[in-house]
């Protein structure tokens, strides 16, 4: 599909505040120097493309490539970290189809601020008299800018949740395809699951709450342990959010919760520089319900996100009929080779 398509650009805009913003409120814009908002009117960036194709043709078999292609910045250029906070293209399809992809800075929003942003425009969109307000003093007063081994039994855990059992599939496959393609044989296999700790601590956070409120805790899988099954490596996810919640959930409201968050910070930082360790990163969307997402033309017909370009980076969404849940995996070349001929993987699920 690379090349035989088109994008072209047909219009820049500006998005502009419907009424004044309060100096309280957040801006578009810009961050300043990483750690405060600079607020003012001007604005979010806004495009509209042409493509030159059918949305169900390029449905049929997603090119990553292609689906870049769409956003308004790649992850890795410049203005996804010093550009504006958000922006929106709107790409139509010679069929009349629309996609509509947003790009918002990490350092100011997660999965669930954009899940709130963007329910609340496109009720704003379909006429909702109900305004919804964004919470940005919570979050904001409780994180004040700063400068600054698991092996449970896997009887464990009875009923695992969809997201443990496909992340411990999902793991399980990826660790023993980089291991076949991998000269080193004493790395252990480590995966850092991202938390939203809105609904975990106490109080909570208010659900409109924006903010990046991520945790994160990590399990392993030793370079001499024997393969381990997908319901052991449930077991590591499950004791694994456990021990968060008594360990580090009580430490994020009070005076001491922004020294709990750059020390996780920091430890975060050292596993990825870390050479003796194979480092994954999970995150997951479920339950966000971007499928719910209706700007006045129905429901979506695909909810995803852009490819990261880092590695072993594994994010998973909710299907658009419920129930399942897609996968978005970045491995190197031979890595997802080999992991896409997984037998184990295979005999619960599809690739595209």
């Amino acid at each position: 599909m690379v090349g035989k398509t088109k994008v072209e650009i047909i219009k820049r805009d500006t998005i502009k505040p419907s009424s004044p913003t309060p100096s309280k409120e957040i801006s578009v814009r810009s961050l300043k120097e990483n750690t405060a908002v600079e607020c003012d009117a001007d604005g979010a960036p806004y495009v509209e493309s042409k493509f030159n194709g059918l949305l169900s043709t390029f449905l049929e078999k997603p090119d990553e490539e292609e689906l870049k292609r769409l956003f308004p910045a790649r992850v890795e250029s410049p203005e996804a970290a010093e550009g504006p906070l958000l922006l929106v293209e709107a790409t139509f399809f010679d069929c009349g189809g629309l996609a509509v992809a947003v790009c918002a800075s990490h350092k100011l929003v997660d999965a669930a601020t954009l899940r709130m942003f963007l329910k609340a425009w496109a009720a704003f969109a379909l006429g909702c008299g109900k305004k919804v307000v964004p919470d940005l003093n919570d979050a904001a007063s409780q994180f004040p800018p700063k400068d600054q081994p698991l092996q449970p039994h896997a009887a464990d855990v009875k009923q695992p949740t969809r997201v443990e059992a496909v992340t411990a599939l999902v793991w399980k496959c990826a660790t023993i395809a980089s291991r076949l393609n991998s000269s080193s044989s004493n790395q252990n296999s480590i995966l850092a699951q991202l938390v939203n700790f809105r609904k975990r601590v106490e109080p909570l956070f208010p659900e409109n709450s924006v903010g990046n409120l991520l945790g994160y805790f990590v399990v392993q899988v030793n370079h001499d342990e024997h393969e381990p099954k997908v319901e052991e490596l449930v077991a590591k996810l499950r004791n694994g959010i456990n021990i968060y919640k008594e360990n580090h959930v009580s430490k994020l409201r009070g005076d001491g919760a922004i020294d709990k968050i750059s020390q996780g910070a920091k430890e975060g930082g050292d596993f990825v520089r870390r050479e003796d360790v194979n480092l994954f990163v999970c995150s997951s969307w479920c339950k966000f319900d971007f499928y719910e997402v209706d700007f006045g033309w129905g429901r979506p017909i695909w909810a995803t996100i852009q490819g990261s370009c880092y590695e072993n980076m594994i994010t998973l969404l909710d299907t658009r009929e419920g129930g399942g849940v897609e996968v978005c995996l970045t491995l190197s070349k031979e890595n997802m080779t080999s992991f896409e001929r997984d037998p184990e993987l295979l005999a619960f699920a599809s690739s595209n």
